[in-house]
């Protein structure tokens, strides 16, 4: 992400995830700590309100950015860096 990505007032987003047993594996995003207008961090990885079941995260690695696991239902995560 470029500081020129942040100037809108709502969150941007790396990965929206809505689908069950859904397998992400190394996947890089780059969020170099940018932030929207009104302050929200970028969201690397996030279910955005849905309630999806069986995530497995598998060697990622989220710089700078946010991820939000509390929407999966018991995610499973290895070898991750965030």
């Amino acid at each position: 992400y470029a500081p020129s990505a942040s100037g809108g007032a709502g969150t941007d987003f790396g990965m929206v995830i809505r689908t069950d047993q859904t397998t992400i594996s190394k996947l890089v995003v780059r969020g170099d700590n940018n932030r929207s207008a009104s302050g929200s961090a970028i969201q690397a990885l996030t279910a955005h309100g849905g309630k999806p079941i069986g995530l497995r995260l598998l060697n990622n690695h989220v710089l700078g950015a946010r991820v939000d696991l509390s929407g999966f239902s018991s995610p499973y995560s290895t070898g991750n860096n965030f």
